[in-house]
């Protein structure tokens, strides 16, 4: 069957986990430090390129030489390939910082409470299927079971019905959903990637 995912954010946290560490709590300051930072860094370079390209065009046409308006676009083109080459690396670099702070986060939640949050998001979007398996590591699955039975009175369709079963493919924390339409990799890794993707196309 072939699996999909979600493009969407990670979801909701939909019980109370463990209070927020001051290490993870520094981590996710200055992962928004880093991105205030980087616009701004990223705005002053391009500013700066495009000054420095109305100097040298200018020079280039006062001093009336071919060489010169060659000399202005040579460097023209060599600020503009420096600039995005550091925005690119800095670009990285935010994603990067942003989703470890996000990991860190999620992490602090229990494995078994964890893989009903992933699974969630996932359920509110497969409503109209009559059935679904939550494919959990073995470790998981006593844990899992526990709080399914408080979960399906809150966040189920009456209409769905949900089993669990274990399997070694899944990590610990993480969660594949099995419905009629085919399988859903759900878990944590699979959400960030899509993340920080999305992240790295829209910086």
């Amino acid at each position: 069957m072939n699996t999909y995912r979600f493009h969407k954010e990670l979801p909701p946290v939909h019980q109370q986990g463990k209070i927020l560490k001051a290490s993870s709590y520094k981590t996710v300051s200055s992962a928004i430090e880093l991105l205030e930072i980087s616009k701004t860094e990223a705005q002053k370079r391009r500013q700066e390129a495009e000054v420095e390209w109305r100097r040298q065009q200018e020079l280039g046409y006062q001093q009336g030489s071919e060489m010169a308006r060659q000399e202005a676009i040579r460097h023209h083109w060599a600020t503009i390939a420096n600039t995005l080459d550091y925005l690119s690396a800095l670009q990285e670099q935010m994603a990067e910082t942003i989703i470890e702070a996000v990991r860190i986060l999620i992490q602090t939640t229990p494995d078994a409470e964890r893989v009903l949050q992933l699974a969630a998001a996932a359920v509110e979007r497969l409503q109209q299927q009559s059935w679904i398996v939550l494919c959990v590591h073995p470790e998981d699955i006593d844990g899992v079971n526990i709080l399914l039975e408080g979960w399906k009175k809150i966040f189920l369709p009456r209409q769905m019905r949900v089993e669990t079963r274990s399997s070694e493919e899944v990590g610990r924390g993480d969660c594949v959903l099995e419905s009629p339409i085919g399988r859903i990799d759900v878990s944590l890794e699979a959400q960030l990637k899509v993340i920080q993707e999305q992240m790295q196309e829209m910086l």
